[in-house]
């Protein structure tokens, strides 16, 4: 068993770029892509139309809703 030497924390170098948060442009696609597939896959496996819009309706209302919400909290605590 052999051990690997760890390199020195005040020579090691971040090669990699600063933290940046996702656009919440493409967060909101994302999100509603993800909701448009599951209400797609319960419609294929024969869910009932009705429950389907109904589920639908609130899902997008939720998910959009609270993405806003939270948007525009972060963005009152930045400044």
């Amino acid at each position: 068993m052999f051990t690997r030497r760890w390199p020195n924390p005040s020579t090691a170098v971040r090669r990699c770029t600063p933290y940046r948060t996702m656009n919440w442009r493409v967060k909101l696609v994302l999100m509603n892509l993800a909701v448009a597939a599951a209400l797609y896959y319960r419609w294929h496996l024969g869910a009932p139309p009705v429950s389907l819009a109904i589920a639908g309706v609130v899902m997008f209302v939720l998910v959009n809703g609270l993405l806003l919400l939270t948007r525009s909290s972060s963005a009152s605590r930045r400044r």
